[in-house]
């Protein structure tokens, strides 16, 4: 779980998210930009328009992904722990069986308490 800070910058990342997306959709779909609002307003204006958005297979997958991400970080601020998927194989750092992938982060490392390598990761 996150303190008072974490809370604080997870609060303007998903406000500043949802701002954005709502902008994003409507500049895509050819909309004009709508009033400022609460973030629950805007949500319920992007779940209004989720069947034009689903016509638009890149826009609708930017969407999904926008909302897992800010999901994500809401569950990591209230202490939801992040999935964890094992991985074949072994580190090539420790030789250790660890390797786990973390889908929420697009990262994939050994969670050997000594290694903790990270073998790849995702944009920031």
């Amino acid at each position: 779980m996150e303190g008072a800070a974490g809370r604080g910058d997870a609060l303007r990342d998903v406000t500043d998210g949802v701002v954005e997306l709502e902008e994003a959709v409507r500049e895509r779909l050819g909309l004009r930009l709508a009033r400022p609002a609460p973030v629950v307003v805007r949500l319920r204006r992007l779940a209004d328009l989720a069947e034009r958005v689903a016509e638009l297979p890149d826009l609708e997958a930017h969407l999904v992904n926008e909302a897992r991400r800010m999901a994500a970080r809401c569950g990591r601020v209230v202490g939801d722990p992040e999935q964890l998927v094992r991985i074949a194989g072994r580190c090539p750092a420790c030789d250790s069986v660890s390797l786990r992938a973390l889908p929420e982060r697009a990262v994939v490392m050994c969670v050997n308490p000594v290694c903790r390598h990270v073998l790849e990761e995702g944009p920031a």
